[in-house]
């Protein structure tokens, strides 16, 4: 179970959303706009200012991104990220997180040897390999790297890119599968490690084909269920004060030891934030078919916090009679996270969706 379930009703007044009859295709500018809102609002409903952490070649996007916020009333701050030599481990940060020490080093430990067995590998680096898992006193549970779906879209057309996209994606998974195996370790230090490689496969007749298919399907697009969302929803009932759900990151190309801004508003939304949090790539992010009570019993909190934040941004834009591409779209639905899940697959780092969003003065109707 998570900490801080409890969901209060969200204030009426803030119910701010644009309706028409009907929705438009949902594309780059819109979607863009649509994370942005809702980084927006998670920012604002913070009681101590967000921070997220940045690689130095990043710096400057990250610096923008702050002053757009500011400029709109949104505080955030930001921070140069620790090396991965100093902190390979992220953590769902929970009441007992000083008692984590001891484990901490042994799935430190984990990470040196899986990246170690890299330097036998002549293939390029692994990239966004962060490879799940769950700790508890007697046991580590890996449950490795993102699991791979295909799904038809509801409010997108699908890119003539997809196909290639998801060939990289399966292939990303399958090598940090194919390593995990390869170099599993039963134990160490009297704590058992335990492997889980492909935990989820969705509801028949579902519409999401299950994980792990070499073949694209034309016509879909694929979700990316991370390492860390797995862990979390395999040990929701696992009632054990002294666990923890952790992420490793796994390779020289996977360098931001902190969780991606999709993974955090999950995490959050259950109780249980993530050590550190980037404005990178959350390409494809998304969770698995509701086959699962675990599935159902996170999610949704997790569809109630984005319609919150989601609010709480459009109320900061109209506080500042700012508009966006999103504003333009005839959205009315209270699905919003649905569309925030397809927005997800126009890939790109977060930093990149808030500069490349344009806020326009709100036109003034009548004379």
């Amino acid at each position: 179970m998570y900490p801080g379930r409890s969901i209060s009703s969200f204030p009426d007044t803030l119910l701010i959303i644009y309706k028409t009859t009907s929705m438009k295709t949902l594309e780059k500018a819109e979607a863009d706009a649509l994370c942005t809102i809702v980084l927006l609002g998670y920012c604002q409903s913070k009681k101590k200012t967000p921070t997220f952490v940045y690689e130095l070649k990043s710096k400057e996007d990250y610096s923008k991104v702050k002053s757009i916020f500011n400029g709109l009333g949104v505080q955030i701050t930001i921070q140069e990220a620790l090396p991965k030599t100093e902190n390979a481990v992220i953590i769902a940060e929970t009441s007992r997180t000083a008692y984590y020490g001891s484990n901490k080093k042994i799935i430190s430990d984990i990470e040196n040897r899986l990246n170690r067995s890299l330097e036998k590998l002549t293939e390029d680096n692994l990239f966004g390999a962060y490879i799940g898992g769950r700790s508890t006193i007697a046991a580590i549970e890996l449950i490795g790297s993102s699991i791979i779906q295909q799904y038809r879209p509801r409010y997108r057309a699908v890119d003539s890119d997809i196909e290639d996209r998801y060939s990289k994606a399966i292939k990303n998974t399958r090598g940090v599968s194919g390593i995990l195996r390869e170099n599993y370790i039963p134990q160490i230090d009297k704590v058992k490690i335990r492997l889980e490689l492909e935990p989820f496969e969705p509801e028949e007749n579902s519409g999401v084909r299950p994980g792990f298919q070499d073949q694209y399907l034309p016509g879909h697009l694929f979700k990316s269920i991370h390492g860390m969302v797995a862990s979390m929803i395999l040990f929701a009932f696992v009632d054990d004060k002294n666990a923890f759900n952790f992420e490793l990151a796994y390779s020289r190309g996977t360098t931001k030891v902190a969780s991606c801004f999709p993974c955090c508003a999950f995490m959050t939304a259950n109780g249980v934030p993530p050590s550190a949090t980037h404005l990178g790539r959350g390409d494809n992010w998304n969770l698995p078919d509701p086959n699962l009570r675990n599935v159902t019993y996170l999610k949704k909190p997790w569809v109630e916090k984005i319609n919150e934040w989601y609010q709480m941004g459009m109320k900061v834009l109209a506080d500042k009679r700012k508009t966006t591409a999103w504003h333009d779209m005839g959205f009315s639905g209270s699905d919003v996270h649905e569309v925030f899940l397809e927005a997800l697959t126009f890939e790109g780092p977060f930093t990149q969706k808030v500069i490349d969003t344009t806020f326009e003065e709100q036109k003034v109707s009548g004379g």
